[in-house]
């Protein structure tokens, strides 16, 4: 999957969210699922993505080669999605069971 925008939630899979959201991107099982769903991203719109969260300076996003920027990208999406999932939980909503 190569992704140039967004990231469709049905695109990851719900282990995939569950196992890499967290607090930290240093799971090791990150370039597991990266290389898994051959999980690709836009590496200059990545790039600024990361660099908005202001968690890391523009120094260390020049530093980090494609495969770390697609496994933060992967890392941030489960994340958000992780959230979305709780929080439709809440309300009886599963994703995954809608129909396209």
């Amino acid at each position: 999957m190569r992704y140039t925008n967004s990231i469709p939630i049905k695109d990851i899979p719900r282990p995939c969210i569950m196992a890499l959201a967290g607090p930290t991107n240093a799971t090791p099982y990150v370039g597991d699922w990266r290389r898994e769903l051959v999980f690709e991203v836009d590496i200059g719109q990545a790039r600024k993505h990361i660099l908005s969260t202001g968690r890391w300076s523009e120094e260390e996003i020049e530093d980090m080669g494609d495969e770390e920027i697609s496994e933060i990208i992967l890392w941030l999406a489960c994340c958000n999605f992780k959230e979305f999932l709780e929080s439709d939980g809440v309300w009886g909503t599963d994703i995954y069971s809608l129909e396209e």
